[in-house]
């Protein structure tokens, strides 16, 4: 089935992705260095991290979806608390 236009789905390519263990989000991370957090249910938007300098080449949720974890061909990675929108 083809994803209904006003879902903001990813629109550079899509290097890595994860699933929360309910399957209720997604995250996405691209070749530009965003990575991207959606509810799966309605396609939108729930967080974004433009952080990195080249594409994203891991992500991680934490069982409970409250940690994501980032792993970039930059070198870097990251750990964010989603809830308070925070590094660890």
């Amino acid at each position: 089935t083809p994803l209904e236009p006003e879902r903001t789905w990813p629109a550079a390519m899509v290097e890595a992705g994860a699933f929360s263990s309910d399957g209720a989000q997604f995250a996405s991370g691209c070749r530009d260095g965003l990575v991207q957090l959606f509810e799966v249910a309605s396609g939108r938007s729930l967080w974004s991290y433009g952080g990195h300098a080249k594409l994203v080449r891991t992500l991680a949720l934490s069982a409970d979806g409250t940690r994501l974890a980032i792993g970039s061909r930059d070198r870097t990675g990251t750990l964010w608390d989603l809830p308070r929108r925070e590094l660890v």
